[in-house]
Protein backbone atom coordinates (compact mmCIF):
# COMPACT_ATOMS: atom_id res chain seq x y z
CA UNK A 1 0.00 0.00 0.00
CA UNK A 2 2.59 2.13 1.12
CA UNK A 3 4.56 1.68 -2.81
CA UNK A 4 1.07 2.51 -4.35
CA UNK A 5 0.44 5.79 -2.19
CA UNK A 6 4.26 6.64 -3.61
CA UNK A 7 3.46 5.77 -6.85
CA UNK A 8 0.50 8.00 -7.13
CA UNK A 9 2.33 10.79 -5.02
CA UNK A 10 4.80 10.57 -8.06
CA UNK A 11 1.88 11.03 -10.55
CA UNK A 12 0.27 13.94 -8.97
CA UNK A 13 3.55 16.08 -9.36
CA UNK A 14 2.81 18.84 -10.79
CA UNK A 15 6.40 18.69 -12.88
CA UNK A 16 5.53 15.38 -14.16
CA UNK A 17 1.64 16.25 -14.82
CA UNK A 18 2.42 19.37 -16.50
CA UNK A 19 4.94 17.28 -18.82
CA UNK A 20 6.29 13.55 -19.52
CA UNK A 21 9.55 13.71 -18.31
CA UNK A 22 12.74 13.66 -21.03
CA UNK A 23 15.93 12.03 -20.77
CA UNK A 24 18.09 14.97 -21.55
CA UNK A 25 18.91 15.55 -24.85
CA UNK A 26 16.40 12.47 -26.32
CA UNK A 27 13.89 14.62 -27.65
CA UNK A 28 12.62 15.83 -30.52
CA UNK A 29 11.21 19.95 -31.26
CA UNK A 30 8.74 20.94 -33.65
CA UNK A 31 11.38 22.80 -35.72
CA UNK A 32 13.54 19.63 -35.90
CA UNK A 33 10.50 17.73 -37.75
CA UNK A 34 9.64 20.60 -39.74
CA UNK A 35 13.48 20.47 -40.93
CA UNK A 36 13.27 17.09 -41.47
CA UNK A 37 10.01 17.66 -43.67
CA UNK A 38 11.28 20.20 -45.70
CA UNK A 39 14.12 17.87 -46.67
CA UNK A 40 12.58 14.71 -46.91
CA UNK A 41 8.46 15.24 -48.70
CA UNK A 42 8.12 14.14 -52.38
CA UNK A 43 6.40 16.86 -52.69
CA UNK A 44 8.64 19.65 -51.81
CA UNK A 45 11.24 17.73 -53.84
CA UNK A 46 8.91 17.71 -56.61
CA UNK A 47 8.06 21.45 -56.56
CA UNK A 48 12.08 22.62 -56.06
CA UNK A 49 12.64 20.44 -59.56
CA UNK A 50 9.95 22.73 -61.10
CA UNK A 51 11.50 25.58 -59.86
CA UNK A 52 14.80 24.32 -61.23
CA UNK A 53 12.99 23.88 -64.92
CA UNK A 54 11.62 27.05 -65.00
CA UNK A 55 15.14 28.70 -64.26
CA UNK A 56 16.30 27.06 -66.65
CA UNK A 57 13.67 27.66 -69.41
CA UNK A 58 14.27 31.48 -68.59
CA UNK A 59 18.13 31.28 -69.34
CA UNK A 60 17.12 29.27 -72.37
CA UNK A 61 15.07 32.39 -73.87
CA UNK A 62 17.74 34.70 -73.09
CA UNK A 63 20.09 32.52 -75.68
CA UNK A 64 17.70 34.00 -78.45
CA UNK A 65 19.69 37.18 -77.63
CA UNK A 66 22.76 36.24 -78.22
CA UNK A 67 24.64 35.45 -81.64
CA UNK A 68 24.05 32.27 -83.68
CA UNK A 69 27.65 31.10 -84.88
CA UNK A 70 27.71 27.60 -86.86
CA UNK A 71 31.32 26.08 -88.02
CA UNK A 72 30.98 23.62 -91.11
CA UNK A 73 33.70 22.11 -93.51
CA UNK A 74 32.52 21.03 -96.96
CA UNK A 75 34.65 18.20 -99.15
CA UNK A 76 33.98 18.05 -102.79
CA UNK A 77 35.34 15.24 -105.00
CA UNK A 78 35.41 15.10 -108.78
CA UNK A 79 36.47 12.00 -111.11
CA UNK A 80 36.74 13.16 -115.11
CA UNK A 81 38.29 10.45 -117.07
CA UNK A 82 41.48 12.74 -117.84
CA UNK A 83 41.57 13.93 -114.11
CA UNK A 84 40.64 13.63 -110.50
CA UNK A 85 40.81 16.31 -108.00
CA UNK A 86 39.19 17.14 -104.19
CA UNK A 87 38.44 20.64 -103.07
CA UNK A 88 37.81 21.41 -99.03
CA UNK A 89 35.94 24.43 -97.84
CA UNK A 90 35.98 26.12 -94.06
CA UNK A 91 33.21 27.89 -93.62
CA UNK A 92 31.78 30.19 -90.43
CA UNK A 93 28.23 31.51 -90.32
CA UNK A 94 26.83 33.85 -88.01
CA UNK A 95 23.13 35.64 -87.53
CA UNK A 96 21.95 38.11 -85.06
CA UNK A 97 18.34 39.16 -83.89
CA UNK A 98 18.60 43.19 -83.78
CA UNK A 99 15.15 44.20 -83.71
CA UNK A 100 12.31 41.82 -82.88
CA UNK A 101 9.40 42.72 -81.13
CA UNK A 102 7.44 39.45 -80.27
CA UNK A 103 11.09 37.49 -79.98
CA UNK A 104 13.39 36.62 -77.37
CA UNK A 105 12.79 39.83 -75.43
CA UNK A 106 8.81 38.79 -74.51
CA UNK A 107 9.76 34.92 -74.50
CA UNK A 108 12.07 36.08 -71.96
CA UNK A 109 9.46 38.36 -69.98
CA UNK A 110 7.28 35.29 -70.01
CA UNK A 111 9.68 32.53 -68.88
CA UNK A 112 9.92 34.87 -66.02
CA UNK A 113 6.76 35.10 -64.69
CA UNK A 114 6.71 30.79 -65.00
CA UNK A 115 9.52 30.57 -62.71
CA UNK A 116 8.03 33.54 -60.34
CA UNK A 117 4.67 31.20 -60.42
CA UNK A 118 6.83 28.03 -59.60
CA UNK A 119 8.37 29.72 -56.87
CA UNK A 120 5.34 30.81 -54.94
CA UNK A 121 4.07 26.85 -55.90
CA UNK A 122 6.57 26.24 -53.76
CA UNK A 123 5.74 28.56 -51.26
CA UNK A 124 2.50 27.08 -51.23
CA UNK A 125 3.38 23.78 -50.74
CA UNK A 126 5.85 24.76 -48.18
CA UNK A 127 3.15 26.37 -46.15
CA UNK A 128 0.81 23.64 -46.35
CA UNK A 129 3.14 20.96 -45.31
CA UNK A 130 4.43 23.11 -42.33
CA UNK A 131 0.49 23.35 -41.22
CA UNK A 132 0.24 19.54 -41.78
CA UNK A 133 3.26 18.58 -39.93
CA UNK A 134 2.88 21.08 -36.97
CA UNK A 135 -1.05 19.31 -36.52
CA UNK A 136 0.81 15.98 -36.77
CA UNK A 137 3.35 16.63 -34.29
CA UNK A 138 1.20 18.55 -31.65
CA UNK A 139 -1.24 15.22 -32.00
CA UNK A 140 1.24 12.99 -31.30
CA UNK A 141 2.52 14.86 -28.51
CA UNK A 142 -0.79 15.02 -27.03
CA UNK A 143 -1.40 11.94 -27.13
CA UNK A 144 2.72 11.00 -25.36
CA UNK A 145 1.16 13.51 -22.50
CA UNK A 146 -1.87 11.97 -22.01
CA UNK A 147 0.30 8.62 -20.36
CA UNK A 148 0.13 10.69 -16.78
CA UNK A 149 -3.74 10.75 -17.53
CA UNK A 150 -3.83 6.97 -18.17
CA UNK A 151 -2.14 6.08 -14.96
CA UNK A 152 -3.95 7.67 -12.82
CA UNK A 153 -7.34 6.11 -14.54
CA UNK A 154 -5.75 2.41 -14.05
CA UNK A 155 -5.31 3.71 -10.09
CA UNK A 156 -8.10 4.94 -9.51
CA UNK A 157 -10.36 2.33 -11.65
CA UNK A 158 -8.65 -0.64 -9.96
CA UNK A 159 -9.15 0.95 -6.38
CA UNK A 160 -12.80 1.88 -6.99
CA UNK A 161 -13.60 -1.24 -8.71
CA UNK A 162 -12.34 -3.22 -5.77
CA UNK A 163 -14.43 -1.04 -3.30
CA UNK A 164 -17.29 -1.96 -5.09
CA UNK A 165 -16.60 -5.41 -5.50
CA UNK A 166 -15.87 -5.01 -1.46
CA UNK A 167 -19.25 -3.38 -0.91
CA UNK A 168 -21.15 -5.74 -2.85
CA UNK A 169 -19.64 -8.60 -0.84
CA UNK A 170 -21.08 -6.74 1.98
CA UNK A 171 -24.10 -5.88 0.55
CA UNK A 172 -24.02 -2.20 1.31
CA UNK A 173 -24.76 -1.35 -2.47
CA UNK A 174 -27.35 -3.42 -4.95
CA UNK A 175 -26.55 -5.24 -8.14
CA UNK A 176 -27.94 -2.52 -9.84
CA UNK A 177 -25.37 0.23 -8.53
CA UNK A 178 -22.56 -2.75 -9.10
CA UNK A 179 -23.44 -3.96 -12.60
CA UNK A 180 -23.53 0.19 -13.59
CA UNK A 181 -19.77 0.42 -11.54
CA UNK A 182 -18.66 -2.77 -13.29
CA UNK A 183 -20.00 -1.21 -17.02
CA UNK A 184 -17.74 2.08 -16.22
CA UNK A 185 -14.60 0.24 -14.82
CA UNK A 186 -14.79 -1.83 -18.56
CA UNK A 187 -15.42 1.57 -20.62
CA UNK A 188 -12.83 2.97 -18.57
CA UNK A 189 -10.26 -0.38 -18.92
CA UNK A 190 -11.00 -0.20 -22.87
CA UNK A 191 -9.74 3.18 -22.76
CA UNK A 192 -6.63 2.10 -21.06
CA UNK A 193 -6.35 -0.45 -23.49
CA UNK A 194 -6.69 1.53 -26.89
CA UNK A 195 -4.43 4.27 -26.08
CA UNK A 196 -0.95 2.26 -26.61
CA UNK A 197 -2.42 1.92 -30.29
CA UNK A 198 -3.80 5.42 -30.41
CA UNK A 199 -0.25 6.67 -28.93
CA UNK A 200 1.67 4.62 -31.79
CA UNK A 201 -0.44 5.57 -34.55
CA UNK A 202 -0.11 9.10 -33.98
CA UNK A 203 3.33 9.01 -33.95
CA UNK A 204 3.00 6.45 -37.24
CA UNK A 205 1.60 9.53 -38.78
CA UNK A 206 3.96 12.16 -38.03
CA UNK A 207 6.07 10.05 -39.53
CA UNK A 208 4.13 10.01 -43.12
CA UNK A 209 3.79 13.61 -42.59
CA UNK A 210 7.80 13.91 -42.45
CA UNK A 211 8.59 11.41 -44.46
CA UNK A 212 11.13 9.66 -42.48
CA UNK A 213 11.40 6.82 -39.89
CA UNK A 214 9.53 6.63 -37.33
CA UNK A 215 11.23 7.35 -33.96
CA UNK A 216 10.69 6.56 -30.68
CA UNK A 217 12.30 9.55 -28.55
CA UNK A 218 10.27 11.89 -26.78
CA UNK A 219 8.51 14.66 -28.01
CA UNK A 220 9.19 17.99 -27.11
CA UNK A 221 6.76 21.04 -26.85
CA UNK A 222 6.33 24.00 -24.50
CA UNK A 223 2.79 25.69 -24.77
CA UNK A 224 3.38 29.81 -24.00
CA UNK A 225 1.20 32.41 -22.62
CA UNK A 226 -1.70 34.20 -24.00
CA UNK A 227 -0.32 37.04 -25.58
CA UNK A 228 -3.00 40.07 -27.31
CA UNK A 229 -5.13 39.60 -29.32
CA UNK A 230 -4.71 41.86 -32.05
CA UNK A 231 -7.86 42.91 -34.31
CA UNK A 232 -9.07 40.96 -37.14
CA UNK A 233 -8.12 43.53 -39.99
CA UNK A 234 -4.64 43.29 -39.00
CA UNK A 235 -4.42 39.96 -39.96
CA UNK A 236 -6.37 40.30 -42.80
CA UNK A 237 -3.87 43.16 -44.27
CA UNK A 238 -1.38 40.18 -43.55
CA UNK A 239 -3.24 37.57 -45.37
CA UNK A 240 -3.74 39.85 -48.73
CA UNK A 241 -0.27 40.92 -48.40
CA UNK A 242 1.31 37.04 -48.20
CA UNK A 243 -0.85 34.70 -49.40
CA UNK A 244 1.17 32.71 -52.13
CA UNK A 245 -2.13 31.82 -53.96
CA UNK A 246 -2.59 35.78 -54.84
CA UNK A 247 0.98 35.85 -56.40
CA UNK A 248 -0.08 32.91 -58.48
CA UNK A 249 -2.58 34.81 -59.34
CA UNK A 250 -1.13 38.19 -59.95
CA UNK A 251 1.56 35.84 -62.11
CA UNK A 252 -0.83 34.27 -64.31
CA UNK A 253 -2.73 37.75 -64.92
CA UNK A 254 0.92 39.75 -66.13
CA UNK A 255 2.31 36.47 -68.05
CA UNK A 256 -1.51 36.68 -70.23
CA UNK A 257 -1.15 40.15 -70.35
CA UNK A 258 2.73 40.30 -71.30
CA UNK A 259 1.48 37.14 -74.07
CA UNK A 260 -0.98 39.36 -75.78
CA UNK A 261 0.87 42.51 -75.63
CA UNK A 262 3.78 40.19 -77.66
CA UNK A 263 1.29 38.83 -80.22
CA UNK A 264 0.13 42.20 -80.99
CA UNK A 265 3.69 43.47 -81.09
CA UNK A 266 5.00 40.75 -83.65
CA UNK A 267 3.28 42.66 -86.48
CA UNK A 268 5.97 44.97 -86.59
CA UNK A 269 8.69 44.42 -88.72
CA UNK A 270 11.65 41.67 -87.72
CA UNK A 271 15.44 43.14 -88.38
CA UNK A 272 18.76 40.66 -88.72
CA UNK A 273 21.92 40.32 -89.60
CA UNK A 274 23.86 37.73 -90.90
CA UNK A 275 27.62 37.34 -92.25
CA UNK A 276 29.85 34.45 -93.66
CA UNK A 277 32.84 33.50 -93.61
CA UNK A 278 34.73 30.66 -95.90
CA UNK A 279 37.84 29.60 -96.77
CA UNK A 280 38.43 27.14 -99.71
CA UNK A 281 41.33 25.10 -100.46
CA UNK A 282 42.89 22.82 -102.90
CA UNK A 283 40.76 21.47 -105.69
CA UNK A 284 40.96 24.31 -109.18
CA UNK A 285 42.53 27.40 -108.15
CA UNK A 286 40.35 29.42 -108.98
CA UNK A 287 38.25 28.54 -106.58
CA UNK A 288 40.90 28.71 -103.73
CA UNK A 289 40.77 32.16 -101.49
CA UNK A 290 38.66 33.27 -98.83
CA UNK A 291 34.98 34.55 -99.07
CA UNK A 292 33.25 37.06 -96.73
CA UNK A 293 29.37 38.59 -96.49
CA UNK A 294 27.79 40.38 -94.47
CA UNK A 295 23.57 41.04 -95.19
CA UNK A 296 20.75 42.78 -93.19
CA UNK A 297 16.84 41.06 -93.17
CA UNK A 298 13.76 43.28 -92.96
CA UNK A 299 10.69 41.02 -92.51
CA UNK A 300 7.51 42.17 -91.51
CA UNK A 301 4.00 39.82 -91.78
CA UNK A 302 1.40 41.24 -94.29
CA UNK A 303 -1.58 39.21 -94.23
CA UNK A 304 -1.48 35.57 -91.93
CA UNK A 305 -5.81 35.66 -91.52
CA UNK A 306 -5.43 37.04 -88.09
CA UNK A 307 -3.80 34.20 -86.39
CA UNK A 308 -1.64 36.46 -84.45
CA UNK A 309 -4.80 39.26 -83.74
CA UNK A 310 -6.94 36.09 -82.45
CA UNK A 311 -4.01 34.92 -80.56
CA UNK A 312 -3.89 38.14 -78.73
CA UNK A 313 -7.68 37.90 -77.81
CA UNK A 314 -7.09 34.89 -76.31
CA UNK A 315 -4.58 35.81 -73.50
CA UNK A 316 -6.59 38.78 -72.73
CA UNK A 317 -9.29 36.53 -72.23
CA UNK A 318 -7.07 34.43 -70.46
CA UNK A 319 -6.19 37.40 -67.99
CA UNK A 320 -9.56 38.74 -67.56
CA UNK A 321 -10.33 34.83 -66.28
CA UNK A 322 -7.02 35.08 -64.01
CA UNK A 323 -8.33 38.57 -62.56
CA UNK A 324 -11.85 37.19 -61.84
CA UNK A 325 -10.57 33.87 -60.69
CA UNK A 326 -8.07 35.98 -58.19
CA UNK A 327 -11.28 38.01 -56.44
CA UNK A 328 -12.43 34.48 -55.42
CA UNK A 329 -9.49 33.73 -54.29
CA UNK A 330 -9.67 37.47 -52.41
CA UNK A 331 -13.28 36.75 -51.03
CA UNK A 332 -11.80 33.02 -49.97
CA UNK A 333 -9.06 34.11 -47.63
CA UNK A 334 -11.50 37.03 -46.18
CA UNK A 335 -13.35 34.21 -44.92
CA UNK A 336 -10.94 31.81 -44.07
CA UNK A 337 -9.38 34.66 -42.30
CA UNK A 338 -12.73 35.79 -40.42
CA UNK A 339 -13.06 31.93 -39.64
CA UNK A 340 -9.70 31.22 -38.09
CA UNK A 341 -10.13 34.60 -36.04
CA UNK A 342 -13.37 33.53 -34.24
CA UNK A 343 -11.67 30.28 -33.77
CA UNK A 344 -8.63 31.92 -31.80
CA UNK A 345 -11.26 33.91 -29.56
CA UNK A 346 -12.53 30.60 -28.98
CA UNK A 347 -10.04 28.38 -28.08
CA UNK A 348 -8.61 31.16 -26.00
CA UNK A 349 -11.53 31.41 -24.03
CA UNK A 350 -11.17 27.13 -23.44
CA UNK A 351 -7.66 27.63 -22.52
CA UNK A 352 -8.54 30.27 -19.39
CA UNK A 353 -11.71 28.16 -18.29
CA UNK A 354 -9.24 24.97 -18.07
CA UNK A 355 -6.21 26.93 -16.43
CA UNK A 356 -8.66 27.63 -13.95
CA UNK A 357 -10.28 24.54 -13.80
CA UNK A 358 -6.50 23.01 -13.08
CA UNK A 359 -5.74 25.51 -10.46
CA UNK A 360 -8.83 24.43 -8.48
CA UNK A 361 -8.23 20.87 -8.80
CA UNK A 362 -4.50 21.25 -7.87
CA UNK A 363 -5.37 23.03 -4.61
CA UNK A 364 -8.08 20.01 -4.08
CA UNK A 365 -5.34 17.62 -4.23
CA UNK A 366 -3.68 19.38 -1.99
CA UNK A 367 -5.98 19.19 0.72
CA UNK A 368 -7.17 15.72 0.13
CA UNK A 369 -3.37 14.80 0.33
CA UNK A 370 -3.60 16.66 3.65
CA UNK A 371 -6.36 15.07 4.86
CA UNK A 372 -4.89 11.37 4.03
CA UNK A 373 -2.19 11.86 5.87
CA UNK A 374 -4.63 12.25 9.00
CA UNK A 375 -6.50 9.74 7.73
CA UNK A 376 -9.61 12.00 7.69
CA UNK A 377 -10.37 10.10 4.04
CA UNK A 378 -9.93 7.14 2.20
CA UNK A 379 -7.19 6.19 -0.20
CA UNK A 380 -9.84 6.09 -2.98
CA UNK A 381 -10.89 9.36 -2.31
CA UNK A 382 -7.73 10.66 -3.04
CA UNK A 383 -7.31 8.51 -6.05
CA UNK A 384 -10.07 10.01 -7.64
CA UNK A 385 -8.83 13.66 -6.59
CA UNK A 386 -5.77 12.81 -7.90
CA UNK A 387 -7.40 11.60 -11.35
CA UNK A 388 -9.88 14.57 -11.77
CA UNK A 389 -6.38 16.65 -11.00
CA UNK A 390 -4.71 14.56 -13.95
CA UNK A 391 -7.88 14.62 -16.23
CA UNK A 392 -7.72 18.65 -15.77
CA UNK A 393 -4.13 18.86 -16.57
CA UNK A 394 -4.82 16.81 -20.03
CA UNK A 395 -7.65 19.26 -20.41
CA UNK A 396 -5.57 22.06 -19.98
CA UNK A 397 -3.13 20.39 -22.26
CA UNK A 398 -5.56 19.90 -25.22
CA UNK A 399 -7.04 23.58 -24.79
CA UNK A 400 -3.29 24.27 -25.73
CA UNK A 401 -3.20 22.31 -28.58
CA UNK A 402 -6.50 23.54 -29.61
CA UNK A 403 -5.32 27.28 -29.26
CA UNK A 404 -1.81 26.23 -31.28
CA UNK A 405 -3.23 24.41 -33.89
CA UNK A 406 -6.06 27.74 -34.01
CA UNK A 407 -3.10 29.81 -34.06
CA UNK A 408 -1.22 27.80 -36.85
CA UNK A 409 -4.17 27.66 -38.94
CA UNK A 410 -4.35 31.78 -38.77
CA UNK A 411 -0.18 31.24 -39.55
CA UNK A 412 -1.14 29.45 -42.89
CA UNK A 413 -4.07 31.79 -43.98
CA UNK A 414 -1.84 34.71 -43.47
CA UNK A 415 1.06 33.32 -45.89
CA UNK A 416 3.27 33.00 -42.59
CA UNK A 417 3.36 36.55 -43.00
CA UNK A 418 5.64 38.55 -40.10
CA UNK A 419 4.43 39.51 -36.81
CA UNK A 420 1.52 36.79 -37.47
CA UNK A 421 2.04 35.03 -34.10
CA UNK A 422 0.53 36.11 -31.21
CA UNK A 423 3.83 35.18 -29.06
CA UNK A 424 5.64 38.31 -28.50
CA UNK A 425 8.83 35.90 -28.50
CA UNK A 426 8.63 34.59 -31.97
CA UNK A 427 11.75 35.38 -34.17
CA UNK A 428 10.70 34.80 -38.10
CA UNK A 429 14.14 33.72 -38.52
CA UNK A 430 13.52 30.84 -36.91
CA UNK A 431 11.05 29.30 -39.02
CA UNK A 432 13.24 29.84 -42.06
CA UNK A 433 11.55 32.40 -43.69
CA UNK A 434 13.99 34.87 -44.23
CA UNK A 435 17.36 33.19 -45.25
CA UNK A 436 16.87 29.03 -45.12
CA UNK A 437 13.18 28.90 -46.67
CA UNK A 438 14.36 32.00 -49.20
CA UNK A 439 17.18 29.48 -50.18
CA UNK A 440 15.22 26.90 -50.64
CA UNK A 441 12.19 28.77 -52.37
CA UNK A 442 14.62 29.66 -54.93
CA UNK A 443 14.74 26.53 -56.02
CA UNK A 444 18.63 25.65 -54.56
CA UNK A 445 18.68 21.97 -53.94
CA UNK A 446 22.20 20.81 -52.71
CA UNK A 447 20.44 18.61 -49.95
CA UNK A 448 17.93 17.09 -51.75
CA UNK A 449 19.11 13.68 -52.07
CA UNK A 450 20.60 14.18 -48.69
CA UNK A 451 17.35 13.02 -46.44
CA UNK A 452 17.22 13.46 -42.65
CA UNK A 453 16.35 10.81 -40.96
CA UNK A 454 14.34 11.30 -37.63
CA UNK A 455 16.69 10.04 -35.16
CA UNK A 456 18.90 12.68 -33.88
CA UNK A 457 17.44 15.03 -32.07
CA UNK A 458 19.24 17.99 -31.16
CA UNK A 459 20.11 19.09 -27.60
CA UNK A 460 17.70 21.05 -25.90
CA UNK A 461 17.43 24.41 -25.47
CA UNK A 462 15.22 27.80 -24.60
CA UNK A 463 11.99 26.69 -26.83
CA UNK A 464 10.36 29.92 -28.62
CA UNK A 465 7.38 30.23 -30.76
CA UNK A 466 9.73 30.19 -33.69
CA UNK A 467 11.12 27.32 -32.60
CA UNK A 468 8.32 24.78 -34.50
Amino acid sequence: MLKKILLLTMIWTPAYAGMTSLAGDQSITLKQVYHTASNNQPRLKARKQSVLQAKYAEQEALTGLLPQITASHTSLFEKEKSYKTSQHTLSLRGSQIIFAPGGPLSDRALARYDRERAQHALQLADNDVHRTVTKAFLGAWLAQEERGLMEALRAHSASEFALQEQQRRMRTISEHDFAKAKAEHAAQQARLAAYPQRAASARTALAMRIGGEESEAQLRYLPFPLADLKPEEHYQKLAHAHRPELAIQDTVINRHTTAAQAHRRSYLPTLSASAKLAHTFAGHDHAHGTDAYVSFSLSMPVFDGMRRTTKAWQAEAAAQAAAFEKQDVVNTITREVSEAYAALVTTRSKLKSAQVKKQEMAGIVTRDKMQRTLKSISEQELLKSIYNYEESAHELRSAQVALRKAEEDMAYYCGYGEQVYLDPGFRRDDRGHTSERDHRLRGDVGALNNPVVLDAPAKAGVHTKGQL
